[in-house]
């Protein structure tokens, strides 16, 4: 019989792990810190992103899904902040209801607000010409089920961001939000390009270009849109800080 080679027996050993059971020529006690271990890491990470999904479940339902998912997801990720994606994916092949699927993609969502890169903005004017791209920590999603509630059936479009204290925010969007955003996201926008995009559609006095300056305002004041590198690079030379106002 041939020797068992290091990747069998690590493999062995990840499976005794993932089954949290004893085996055949394994350390118990070696085995039993690490099957403590993980599992009280996972279940932590779990824990703290889906803290309402969890309320629609006893305790021991709730516990039976984190220990199926260490023992039959077969997760592929090395990093922690990434295990509740991976538990998400796991719980979407189960059956369990897509309110509570909804849910648990919004709460989701949340932590990929909240732990997205954002590049460093310097404090320089912007005109109306310069270019804006929703920020890396702000997304659009769409639900059949309110959230943010009790999870009646209802269509719920929600905007999910971090500001500029780090806080994750969220609201409701309305179409015309929604479109905008989205335009944006397909491809870096000024402020005058996209009134420009829009006037044909919209009434002939110019009251709709205060009211979408002042969402643009807001949006950049929340950091949901940032200025594109190529409009960092383009203001950097000549401008003072604390000077990004811009006018309808």
């Amino acid at each position: 019989m041939q020797p068992e080679t290091s990747a069998q027996y690590q493999h062995r050993f990840a499976q005794a792990i993932r089954g949290g059971e004893a085996a055949d020529g394994l350390p118990q006690d070696r085995l039993n810190v690490y099957i403590r271990l993980i599992r009280n890491n996972i279940h932590s990470f779990i824990d703290r992103c889906y803290t309402e999904t969890r309320q629609y479940f006893d305790s021991e339902e709730w516990s039976r899904l984190k220990e199926g998912f260490v023992r039959d997801a077969h997760a592929q990720t090395p990093y922690f902040q990434e295990i509740p994606g991976e538990f998400l994916q796991y719980c979407q092949s189960l059956p369990l209801s897509d309110g509570i699927l909804a849910l648990m993609d919004f709460e989701y969502t949340q932590l990929l607000a909240e732990v997205a890169q954002i590049p460093d903005i310097p404090d320089i004017h912007y005109s109306n010409d310069s270019k804006y791209t929703p920020s890396p920590a702000a997304f659009i999603r769409q639900y059949r089920y309110d959230v943010t509630d009790d999870l009646h059936e209802a269509e719920t479009a929600l905007l999910i961001w971090r500001n500029a204290e780090d806080d994750v925010m969220y609201q409701t969007l309305d179409g015309f939000d929604m479109m905008l955003l989205e335009i944006m996201g397909s491809s870096a926008l000024s402020f005058d390009t996209l009134a420009q995009t829009l006037v044909e559609f919209m009434p002939e006095d110019d009251n709709w270009k205060n009211i979408l300056l002042g969402k643009w305002s807001g949006w950049t004041e929340q950091r949901i849109i940032i200025p594109s590198l190529s409009a960092i690079s383009e203001n950097m030379e000549g401008n003072s800080p604390g000077q990004n106002h811009l006018s309808a």
